[in-house]
């Protein structure tokens, strides 16, 4: 499994920001579990892509994990 690549950042550990976005609730923890284990920050969840679209704009995520639909 890869792990994240951290930045540093004034001498401190920064893990990359990350929105996951999935309809599925039990797939959504399961990704999210995943990516928080690799060292990811997990900064928003959500579940549509209005949802998600404003959980960009929020969060300003580094990463965005979003579903194929």
């Amino acid at each position: 499994m890869a792990t994240s690549k951290s930045n540093t950042k004034n001498n401190q550990t920064v893990s990359p920001k990350v929105l996951v976005a999935e309809d599925e609730t039990l797939i959504r923890l399961d990704i999210v579990e995943t990516l928080t284990d690799a060292g990811y920050e997990v900064v928003a969840e959500a579940g549509d892509g209005e949802a998600a679209y404003q959980a960009a704009l929020e969060n300003h995520p580094d990463l965005c994990v979003c579903e194929d639909a």
